[in-house]
């Protein structure tokens, strides 16, 4: 394997650069720069390009000391950057036994250069806009959005994602079956008295709250606009044994609260099989989530949406009872708010679009 460092991120790495190897699959062959971070105050982001499938590798934050590890890091983060698209054990140990031993040279493809380039702006725009969950950004999560991006190859000007490409490429190359890890079937119910929405979900048993969190928001249609936690009960109890928060603020008002950072919901929900997810303090929804099924090596896409059934109530719309008063007056046309609710709501409709209830990959 062959990592080809930018002249900025050469001129940190007190490394003995070999030349490039000139047959090398580039499949094999990443390119890699070290670049920051709006709002902060030296470089701190180290982004690595794959080649041949435009895939895209993200540490952050990569700081100077970060490089006594280097060779270490960059081989972790490929790997575990593949493990969290799920890709198989077997294909991944084939692939870096088949790349061979890690070598790194020094960057001379200027189309390289500049595609690691905007690779790392596509990245950095992602964690500014998540660093409100505080600096820690799971590295499972980092590329997750810019994976699925359209892109173009290198000689070609056709679009493709560069997830696809290289689960297609990794499935080319080792022979194995690409998917195989364990995944939850959960349902997600939200009660809210007149009628139930409920979102029948295939999830990584991996996969952490954060990005949990981002999956609920997507098929519910929230615009996730506000404060969340996930609570876990033992059965029969009142109060929740473990309260799970984003923000350290959220801690200093609940000292009791547990701060996420690497929670996976197989720790949680094997042992509880029930988690309430609730989301906007003011409005209060709570979703239950049930553990339907377990599989032990599903070997499909994932997160998956089965089945969607009711609709989400507007933002702001005031809680369950709020919302029973709102759709009271959207359905009546003779209702004296029946007018300015409708302006107010916009483009919603009490039913499901038929594209929010098609099964479907949840980006």
């Amino acid at each position: 394997m062959e990592i080809a460092l930018t002249k900025r991120l050469a001129d940190q790495v007190k490394l003995n650069l070999h030349p490039t190897e000139k047959d090398l699959n580039p499949l094999f062959l990443w390119t890699a720069n070290w670049t920051n971070v709006y709002d902060r105050d030296s470089d701190n982001l180290l982004v690595l390009v794959n080649n041949a499938t435009r895939f895209i590798v993200a540490i952050y934050p990569f700081e100077k000391e970060d490089f006594n590890k280097f060779e270490e890091i960059c081989m972790n983060a490929i790997r575990k950057t593949l493990q969290s698209f799920n890709f198989s054990s077997a294909a991944i140990d084939k692939y870096f036994r088949l790349a061979g031993d890690l070598k790194f040279t020094q960057n001379r493809d200027r189309s390289a250069a500049s595609r690691v380039g905007k690779a790392g702006l596509e990245c950095a725009i992602h964690i500014s806009s998540n660093l409100e969950q505080g600096d820690h950004i799971p590295l499972e999560t980092l590329t997750a959005g810019v994976n699925h991006m359209l892109v173009t190859l290198p000689g070609s000007k056709d679009y493709c994602v560069p997830f696809e490409e290289f689960a297609k490429a990794l499935s080319e190359l080792t022979s194995e079956q690409i998917f195989a890890y364990r995944a939850f079937e959960l349902l997600v119910t939200l009660d809210l008295e007149i009628y139930e929405v409920k979102r029948s979900l295939i999830v990584p048993a991996a996969i952490d709250f954060f990005a949990l969190h981002n999956v609920i928001q997507s098929v519910f249609s929230w615009g996730s606009s506000h404060l969340y936690d996930f609570s876990i009960y033992a059965e029969h109890s009142l109060q929740p044994i473990h309260r799970l928060v984003p923000y350290e603020e959220d801690v200093n008002h609940d000292p009791t609260a547990t701060l996420l950072k690497d929670q996976r919901l197989e720790d949680y929900l094997l042992k509880y099989k029930e988690i309430l997810y609730t989301y906007d303090y003011g409005d209060n929804w709570e979703h239950k989530i049930k553990l339907v099924k377990v599989y032990e090596k599903y070997d499909g896409e994932s997160p998956y949406l089965l089945h969607a059934e009711g609709k989400t109530p507007p933002e702001d719309v005031g809680g369950i009872p709020g919302f029973i008063y709102f759709l009271e007056a959207y359905k009546d046309p003779d209702h004296p708010e029946h007018e300015e609710l409708k302006d107010w709501v916009g483009i919603w409709t009490p039913e499901l679009e038929d594209w929010e209830k098609r099964p479907r990959v949840i980006r």
